[in-house]
């Protein structure tokens, strides 16, 4: 007699959906409370999807805020007046179809802020997650000329991935370079702008990631978001830009 044993499927339990982390729901508040400090009027904000959009939403609004107590002046332009801050999302020519902001320098000199310009170097197109410019057209496809100011933002859950961004932006700096040293890779012969690297993630163990970006004058800013350390410092880089212009 062959007796038979029921068979039965076992279900893998569904693993919780993920929400935003305590950080990103800092980072989220903070963007309202900045662009509250900076809005002439209530204008509703769209907050862009992905953790790099909201990341790079945030040090463009600690940018904004930081220079309208520089220069006192700033301005947020939108396409349209009463509508939402329409904050870019993917890389073009300098576009007034998306919000930005203009400021002056203590000379009197108007200058833009905007995100997600493609600037044209010697051999190819290279965006800059925030810039500050001479002001642009619209459609205008700028190059290292019109820019002063340069920041990498970057939102990594791991650190495994900072070598190739590093090695990206070093490569856009040196072609967006006025002159340098073909195949040496030295830029103490005009870079016209400053340049820097900004992640949430803590100061980085692997002091060689910080010697390579400085060796190419980008500085590196690491724990750099609403409750970091490096706070201080982005205010000095902030001030630093405003003075140099």
């Amino acid at each position: 007699m062959t007796t038979r044993t029921k068979s039965t499927t076992r279900t893998k339990p569904k693993k919780p959906a993920k929400g935003p982390t305590a950080e990103e729901v800092r980072i989220l508040k903070e963007v309202q409370s900045l662009f509250s400090v900076l809005a002439v009027a209530p204008t509703p904000l769209t907050v862009p999807g992905g953790k790099g959009g909201r990341y790079e939403l945030y040090t463009y609004f600690f940018v904004a805020e930081r220079l309208k107590r520089e220069s006192r002046d700033l301005q947020v332009i939108n396409p349209a007046p009463g509508l939402t801050f329409l904050f870019k999302g993917r890389p073009s020519h300098a576009s007034n179809d998306y919000s930005y902001c203009t400021f002056t320098n203590m000379a009197g000199e108007y200058f833009d802020l905007r995100n997600g310009v493609e600037y044209q170097g010697h051999n190819m197109k290279h965006e800059v997650d925030i810039a500050v410019s001479t002001p642009l057209d619209h459609k205008q496809v700028p190059t290292e000329k019109e820019l002063r100011f340069a920041v990498e933002c970057k939102y990594f859950a791991e650190q495994n991935g900072f070598k190739g961004q590093f090695r990206s932006q070093v490569g856009a700096i040196m072609d967006l370079t006025r002159e340098h040293h073909a195949g040496t890779g030295c830029l103490l012969c005009g870079t016209r702008f400053q340049a820097y690297f900004a992640s949430h993630h803590p100061f980085s163990t692997h002091k060689e990631f910080t010697q390579y970006l400085l060796s190419y004058h980008i500085t590196p800013l690491f724990d750099f978001h609403p409750r970091g350390k490096s706070l201080p410092m982005a205010r000095r880089w902030v001030h630093d830009c405003y003075i140099g212009l």
